[in-house]
């Protein structure tokens, strides 16, 4: 699908919330991830040097909801089976979870994603992919209660969005705006109803937040082809710093706090609303240089 199309899809998604898990806390972030204090890196990802406060004289928070359909996101998404040793950047990242590589977090309000009291078990990060490891209670044919068994493995088909807390700022040391990928929230797509599987009674649910900061060594030794051509590769860790990557803009920080796009202006709007902001963040970064 063409990214023209996805983004029209994606902004029919942003007319709605994007559900939090029953429970879900709202608490004050503690574990933020400093990106101030990122470290350097090397090879063709992108060098984030030491950030000084004094120095950012332009700074948002954007989420950005990215859709599995825009090619320009495959790499979160696919290969679906790992392929001559390839796998998506999801699956990558659950795998990291398992071995205890990678720690990920509740789902919670816009700017607390990574709350110390908020990390997620290997067992909480599958129940929140649709996993089901218990029992439940059945009569037998002769009326008596017994249980039953309920198995059931990650729905990793049900993950069709991924949401990426970005902050974009301007450095006047280095006299560049960038873009710094904050974190990762892949996204299900569940029935509103259990008994209702139509895909236009789908909602969205967030299920697990990931801060890019400490997973960047793991992606910098994966790799995915940037082009139809198998010779051309780049690490994930340079598609994710590079944003090549491509999504409207789901909610942003402004006067009034962490806001939905859809929360402030009509369904029909929102897109509009996304072009706005992105043009209103290069119109600053033209002003800069002409003024």
């Amino acid at each position: 699908m063409n990214s023209q199309l996805a983004r029209k899809m994606a902004a029919a998604l942003l007319a709605a919330a994007v559900w939090l898990p029953a429970g879900a806390q709202t608490v004050r972030a503690e574990v933020e991830l400093n990106p101030y204090t990122e470290r350097v890196t090397e090879g063709d990802a992108a060098v984030f040097g030491l950030l000084q406060a004094e120095d950012v004289v332009y700074q948002r928070t954007i989420w950005r909801m990215l859709d599995r359909e825009d090619d320009s996101n495959s790499p979160f998404f696919y290969p679906v089976n790992p392929v001559g040793g390839k796998q998506n950047m999801i699956t990558i990242l659950l795998e990291g979870i398992q071995r205890g590589e990678v720690t990920a977090y509740q789902p919670t309000a816009l700017g607390n994603e990574f709350h110390a009291s908020l990390r997620m078990t290997p067992a909480q990060v599958e129940t929140a992919l649709g996993a089901i490891h218990d029992s439940i209670a059945v009569l037998d044919e002769n009326g008596r209660r017994v249980w039953v068994a309920r198995e059931q493995e990650s729905q990793l088909e049900d993950i069709q969005k991924v949401l990426v807390k970005e902050m974009v700022y301007f450095d006047k040391r280095n006299a560049h705006m960038q873009r710094r990928p904050i974190g990762i929230c892949p996204i299900r797509m569940i029935p509103k109803d259990s008994g209702d599987d139509s895909p236009d009674d789908l909602v969205p649910q967030q299920t697990f937040w990931v801060p890019v900061m400490p997973v960047r060594d793991l992606l910098s030794n994966k790799y995915v082809t940037t082009s139809d051509n198998e010779a051309r590769q780049m690490s994930m860790e340079a598609y994710l710093t590079q944003h090549r990557y491509d999504g409207i803009i789901y909610a942003i920080s402004n006067a009034r706090g962490n806001q939905r796009l859809a929360d402030y202006v009509p369904a029909d709007e929102v897109a509009a609303e996304s072009d706005r902001i992105e043009a209103e963040i290069a119109s600053f970064e033209e002003k800069i240089w002409t003024e």
